[in-house]
């Protein structure tokens, strides 16, 4: 009343529909849903009043409206939500998202998407129904505008002007994202209708007494919330470019706005003390800035979900071949274009895992069909390399990936069986091949086994091409480290670091030019080798052979 005839500003913000909810004896029992239903009918009394005032007034048509909320509501029936947990709030003390997924304080739109309705009848047309992003945030910048206020040049807001659209003069909203940050921690980004969700795991460190309503999220997921507004139908796997799209968007907004782990470069503070992460990087739970790669073999059981959802500090899991280490490493996301790296390693031993997987054929104790890819989806398995090869050319391979001394006589065998199926046709012309005498010191297979292994996963080719790679990308004291699993890596890698720490200047020059000097330092002498602790924790680990060096200069 005391501002009828000149702009004002009513800012009224009801805490009625928070626990404990208890609406005034007036309203109660009004509603069939009990205490929470009828709290919302004495707040929809309380905004009629507003209503009615204005009109008393004469001004209601020329004044502007904005009814929203700040989240969705606090479904906690038991504490944490914990089935079976002790009750905590009634069902009747809250409301409902349906038919979005999630409450108040998680991380899907039941907790951040809300009703927001605008009332300015002389500028806001009539009836207008939209679907297009809009934050709390963008309604300071857009007031700001319509009341013909200037904002100082000097303050960078986060909200965007939404005067245009508000009024109908566009059908675009100037917000074309949503970043879902839960407390600071960044848990997913939409952009139109497509919405990814970030893996994490349940009450993520760092996120305070409102974590415990994060539950866990076990891959990442993606949802076209016009078709999929409850956030059901993962889309990830099938929409691999929507992912990347999205997963830049994350990348920035890390860089700029921050996480949980990391202040962002574009923080605006209040004052100059020193701002400090919530919690270590250790503790982010699948960060993803700084991409790493691991090789081509598909999950074993859940080892895959696991690895992806533990302690990274700061890594990205994604998937390559050492062969495409140079691409891998100027395609790393967010940072396209990168040519050096601080350090790689390169763990060149097969999955154990995958290896006892007996539907394989990797081992030569139990049949199976003749398979032995790593990866499933590559063309070539061992059964085609066994009954398609020239028998010279098994013979070789045989003899260079197994240093098997009766190579020729094996592939004798092997082609005079054909057509070989599983394992056991495979030991069974092994053993028609190796004299009896030879078969007294292990099992006669394991050699040719593991040629035909390596020939079906291209592993000596793919080392033999990652290596010069990678000691390429290396900066100048980068540290490469490479550990391998049998004697053939293992004098390939010994080959390369050894001729990169050595003088390729004459031995008697008595000055030794720049070009000349070793581009790279040993780090290791000759190999090392498992601590008799680890072999008695795990045994496989005896074959491993660790080398490293460091990369003084560019090679000339």
């Amino acid at each position: 009343k005391q501002h009828r005839d000149r702009p004002f500003f009513l800012y009224l913000a009801h805490n009625m529909p928070h626990v404990p909810v208890d609406a005034s004896p007036d309203f109660k029992g009004k509603s069939s849903y009990g205490p929470y239903g009828d709290t919302i009918e004495e707040i929809d009394w309380s905004c009629g009043q507003i209503l009615a005032e204005l009109k008393k007034l004469g001004i209601d048509d020329n004044t502007l409206i904005v009814y929203t909320s700040d989240n969705g509501p606090w479904v906690e029936t038991t504490h944490a939500m914990k089935p079976g947990g002790k009750p905590f709030i009634p069902r009747d003390h809250s409301g409902n998202a349906a038919p979005l997924r999630g409450w108040k304080m998680s991380a899907w739109d039941g907790g951040c998407r809300v009703p927001c309705i605008v009332r300015w009848p002389e500028h806001v047309p009539a009836g207008r129904t939209s679907d297009q992003i809009l934050t709390t945030m963008d309604l300071l910048p857009t007031l700001a505008h319509l009341a013909g206020a200037k904002i100082p040049e000097q303050l960078e807001l986060d909200g965007k002007d939404a005067s245009n659209f508000l009024l109908g003069q566009a059908e675009q909203s100037p917000r074309d994202e949503y970043l879902y940050y839960t407390g600071c921690l960044l848990t997913g980004v939409r952009v139109e209708q497509w919405k990814l969700v970030l893996p994490r795991r349940a009450n993520p460190p760092g996120t305070g007494w409102w974590g415990r309503m994060l539950e866990v999220v076990d891959e990442m997921q993606l949802f076209n919330l016009q078709q999929d507004p409850g956030e059901q139908r993962n889309l990830a796997s099938t929409h691999p470019e929507v992912v990347e799209q999205l997963m830049q968007r994350i990348t920035l907004a890390r860089r700029q706005l921050g996480d949980m782990d990391r202040v962002g470069t574009q923080v605006r503070k209040f004052d100059d003390a020193p701002r400090q992460p919530l919690i270590e990087p250790s503790a982010r739970v699948n960060p993803r800035t700084v991409a790493i790669r691991y090789d081509n073999a598909p999950p074993i059981g859940n080892l895959r979900f696991t690895f992806e959802a533990g302690d990274l500090d700061g890594w990205q899991i994604v998937e390559g071949r050492f062969s495409a280490l140079d691409e891998i490493v100027r395609d790393i996301p967010g940072e396209a274009g990168r040519e050096t790296v601080d350090g790689v390693v390169l763990d060149i031993g097969v999955s154990s895992m995958q290896i006892d997987e007996a539907e394989r054929g990797f081992a030569y104790s139990r049949p199976a069909p003749l398979d032995m890819r790593m990866d499933t989806t590559s063309d070539l398995t061992a059964e085609q390399v066994l009954n398609t090869y020239p028998q010279s050319e098994l013979a070789r391979i045989l003899w260079e990936y197994g240093e098997e001394r009766f190579a020729r006589r094996i592939a004798r065998q092997i082609v005079q069986r054909r057509p070989l199926h599983t394992s056991t046709d495979l030991v069974a012309a092994v053993e028609a091949g190796v004299p009896a005498a030879a078969r007294r010191k292990g099992h006669p297979a394991k050699r040719t086994f593991q040629a035909v292994r390596i020939e079906v996963n291209a592993e000596l080719r793919s080392l033999e091409a990652a290596l010069p790679t990678a000691l390429q990308r290396l900066r100048p004291g980068g540290r490469l480290v490479v550990l391998s699993y049998h004697s053939l890596e293992d004098k390939m890698v010994k080959q390369v670091l050894r001729r990169g720490a050595e003088s390729t200047a004459p031995p008697d020059l008595p000055v030794i030019p720049p070009d000349s000097r070793p581009w790279l330092r040993l780090i290791t002498r000759g190999s090392e080798v498992a601590s008799e602790t680890e072999l008695a924790a795990n045994p496989r680990a005896r074959s491993v052979r660790l080398r490293a060096a460091e990369k003084l200069r560019e090679a000339s």
